[in-house]
């Protein structure tokens, strides 16, 4: 099920309309806005993906997760950049 969402807004050169959603499933999903097509899935994270915030510039994207992981990806490639944060088990 899913437990958030971004919308991606603004203006620059990216293209916009585009929505991300993350949920139990441990995936980050990509959507076009207009006609909710799915672009991509994102994969990286061990447990449900609980927030997602993307920066103002709408360039980056961090999706956290119960696995105790931050990831940071670059909007316009949707491209998984680090792993800021990874929690001990």
């Amino acid at each position: 099920s899913l437990a958030v969402s971004k919308a991606v807004t603004g203006t620059g050169n990216l293209n916009f309309g585009i929505l991300f959603s993350g949920g139990e499933d441990n995936k980050v999903r990509v959507w076009r806005a207009n006609d909710s097509e799915l672009l991509c899935t994102l994969r990286g994270h061990k447990d449900w993906v609980s927030a997602l915030v993307i920066s103002d510039d709408n360039k980056v994207l961090c999706s956290a997760s119960h696995d105790g992981t931050v990831l940071v990806w670059r909007v316009g490639k949707v491209v998984r950049k680090e792993l800021v944060f990874s929690q001990a088990a």
